[in-house]
């Protein structure tokens, strides 16, 4: 994956580097590849599939295109959230509080930005490790599900497509959408349950911003 071959790393000078440390990076390191991640599946699942040369061919490109929304939409969504609903607000609190708040010492400086990549990493669902299987389960199937659609492609550019074929790719486009409605329906219950259980008003606001239903 790409986002796994994302390594930051900052050459920060005294005092400074007692807030830029080697944790707080690591964390920025870990948000950063998650949204790389989301833009890569984004980009990938937005790719048009060429025009299939193959008579009774058009049930099943609209059904493939459904699938394809279905999966977009959802990582649209997730990033929408991640960016607006997390990370701006997030910052601005923690700048805010730069700001206009009179600090000590450099721990309390130190502890405040600690506080702020902790609640974006909680917010940001990676840091309960059973949500981030979960949303890892369902990125991989979308990877997969965009590496079809090129691996397609390129069998329509080369001319290289039959009805067998044909038949056999879709057949594969529907048991990974069906994967992914399977995990996308047990990470919507887990986080339901979580909310239920901890009142956390983040994992509601993730919540909102897909359409549940559209995922039963």
């Amino acid at each position: 994956k790409i986002s796994e071959l994302l390594s930051m790393s900052m050459k920060v000078e005294f005092p400074e580097s007692m807030i830029l440390n080697s944790k707080a990076l690591a964390k920025y390191q870990i948000v950063y590849r998650h949204l790389i991640q989301c833009n890569v599946l984004v980009k990938g699942l937005s790719i048009p599939l060429g025009s299939v040369p193959l008579r009774g061919a058009t049930v099943q490109l609209r059904q493939f295109e459904v699938m394809k929304h279905s999966m977009l939409q959802f990582v649209r969504s997730m990033h929408y959230y991640i960016c607006q609903n997390v990370l701006e607000p997030q910052w601005e609190r923690f700048s805010t509080s730069l700001r206009e708040r009179k600090f000590a010492s450099v721990e309390e400086i130190t502890n405040t930005h600690m506080n702020f990549l902790d609640t974006c990493l909680r917010e940001c669902m990676l840091t309960n490790s059973k949500l981030v299987q979960l949303v890892g389960m369902i990125w991989s199937t979308c990877t997969k599900f965009s590496a079809l659609v090129h691996e397609l492609n390129n069998r329509i550019a080369s001319r290289n497509l039959n009805d067998a074929t044909f038949h056999e790719v879709m057949g594969k486009f529907a048991a990974l959408h069906q994967y992914f409605l399977k995990y996308v329906r047990v990470l919507i219950e887990a986080l339901q349950c979580y909310a239920a259980r901890d009142c956390d008003h983040y994992i509601a606001n993730f919540l909102n911003s897909i359409d549940c239903q559209f995922y039963a």
